[in-house]
């Protein structure tokens, strides 16, 4: 069944839509998750602090830095916010492979690496 250019410009606008919000969801992600380790990183300490509260080891600091329990699920709560993000790119591709039969989204050589001919 063929789309009119009316409907298939919507789709292209939603594809364009769900891949953009998704890499600037992951840019996103990836630079509050690099700041977050990098300030737990500068000022928490390598040993447990019992007084403080500090005394569970934080995720992806090394040497291992340590803080509080929320510090630990804060770093983990923003790590899995990414993921959201991967899903729009993927919806978007897919809008784009499955609605508008566009299949630029996939990359396609003409000769293959290993055809040297």
């Amino acid at each position: 069944m063929k789309m009119s250019p009316h409907a298939a410009q919507n789709w292209r606008a939603v594809s364009r839509l769900l891949i953009g919000l998704g890499f600037v969801g992951c840019i996103a992600t990836a630079l509050g998750l690099t700041l977050l380790i990098s300030h737990y990183s500068a000022s928490r300490p390598p040993v447990p602090d019992p007084e403080r509260g500090w005394t569970v080891g934080i995720s992806w600091t090394h040497p291992t830095r340590y803080g509080t329990v929320q510090d630990e699920h804060q770093v983990l709560r923003l790590f899995f916010w990414g993921f959201p993000s991967f899903v729009l790119v993927a919806l978007g591709a897919g809008v784009k492979i499955y609605i508008l039969d566009d299949y630029s989204v996939i990359a396609s050589r003409k000769r293959p690496p290993w055809n040297h001919r």
